[in-house]
């Protein structure tokens, strides 16, 4: 996206009996209340197609790196729901990156 002036990229791991639930809490809640965040350009998520781990990665397309800091960056990504699920996947990898 040409906007674009960060990237957040975040590699989870979700074991098989918990994917159903993450996928619910991350099409329904994560990526809907996380793009309406001000600076939040898109949001994709890409599921390993060979059963890899982590076997789930997303991309947060930003106006700016600092978008993540935001107080409304914030409250849309810590719910309780997000409170909850994260006690079911690990975060293997997060990163801010801009463009060089």
């Amino acid at each position: 996206m040409a906007d674009a002036q960060a990237l957040v990229t975040v590699w989870l791991h979700v074991a098989p009996e918990r994917e159903e639930e993450f996928n619910a809490w991350y099409n329904t809640e994560h990526i809907v209340f996380g793009a309406r965040v001000p600076g939040v350009l898109r949001v994709r998520r890409f599921q390993s197609v060979d059963g890899g781990t982590p076997n789930f990665a997303a991309v947060w397309e930003l106006k700016d790196p600092g978008v993540p800091s935001t107080p409304a960056f914030r409250a849309a990504v810590e719910t309780p729901w997000t409170h909850w699920t994260r006690t079911h996947y690990t975060r293997v990898m997060r990163g801010i990156y801009r463009p060089r």
